[in-house]
């Protein structure tokens, strides 16, 4: 489990009733917090940020983050856009001498 407080995570998965958070804590390790699917808010969604407030080694509390989960989306749709541009240079066609097999 993750030390009591509050603590950033991203709503890994939800399957057979459960949540799985990935959590970054302190020592740098990444975690994973598994919790009921009653006990999430109806705006949690898979990739959502969220504050998963512990208290006893018990996650008491999920909130949604809407400001970082948008961040965290636009930053992955910016990734993705950019490794799906051709590389410059590369019009996309065959080169001179190529026939139709490539070579």
């Amino acid at each position: 489990m993750i030390p009591d407080g509050e603590h950033t995570a991203v709503l890994d998965r939800v399957e057979d009733g459960r949540a799985a958070f990935e959590v970054a804590v302190d020592d740098g390790d990444r975690r994973e917090v598994v919790v009921p699917t009653d006990r999430l808010p109806d705006d949690a969604a898979v990739d959502s940020v969220v504050t998963l407030r512990v208290a006893d080694a018990t996650v008491v509390d999920v909130t949604v983050d809407s400001d970082a989960t948008e961040t965290r989306e636009r930053r992955a749709r910016r990734r993705f856009d950019r490794l799906s541009e051709r590389p410059p240079g590369d019009g996309g066609g065959r080169g001179a001498g190529d026939d139709e097999d490539g070579r």
